[in-house]
């Protein structure tokens, strides 16, 4: 059973919640578009889909698999149909690396787990629900607690992480540094 979910709802947090990280991510280029497929397993018996236009919030649809279909095989399932058509993975030399300076102590800093994990979750659901990237964890050094994102349009992706972070009560934000992954 195929339904549509909007933002805001439980599944978002399913969808980007910090114990998973999104399992299957595909792009392909229509007219000069770029559109993005996401696939997350949420449990044996439900799968997330989220898609649409890079930069946009997209579409999100749960599909509760029937028996004896589970949830791995939906997936695979798919993929295929999304391969058939062009889509394809984006390589990982190809994503860019930002990292998210912000402050880890006193007023306004993140100074307990609960903090930094919402912080990733935040930006996890930024990145990922407009097709930008994710976040793959932190580290505090010093003062600063440092999130480490893969993004694969830094210019857009810079963009929406300060418009999150401007409006975001708990955040303290310092700065974000670029660099290319593998070059």
């Amino acid at each position: 059973m195929r339904s549509h979910v909007g933002r805001g709802a439980d599944d978002l947090f399913e969808l980007y919640s910090p114990k998973n990280t999104m399992d299957i991510k595909y792009f392909k280029i229509i007219e000069g578009k770029h559109y993005y497929w996401e696939a997350r397993k949420v449990n044996e018996e439900n799968v997330l889909f989220h898609y649409g236009i890079l930069g946009t919030q997209g579409k999100t649809d749960r599909i509760k698999t029937d028996y004896p279909e589970n949830a791995d095989s939906l997936i695979k399932k798919e993929v295929a149909e999304k391969t058939k058509i062009g889509f394809k993975p984006f390589p990982n030399e190809d994503y860019l690396s930002v990292i998210i300076h912000l402050r880890a102590w006193g007023i306004f800093g993140l100074s307990n787990e609960n903090s930094r994990k919402s912080t990733e979750t935040l930006m996890n659901n930024q990145l990922s629900w407009y097709g930008y990237g994710f976040c793959d964890g932190g580290k505090t050094i010093g003062n600063d607690y440092n999130l480490h994102c893969r993004v694969i349009n830094d210019k857009r992706a810079i963009k929406l992480i300060k418009r999150s972070m401007r409006f975001s009560r708990f955040i303290y934000f310092r700065g974000i540094t670029v660099n290319d992954l593998d070059k």
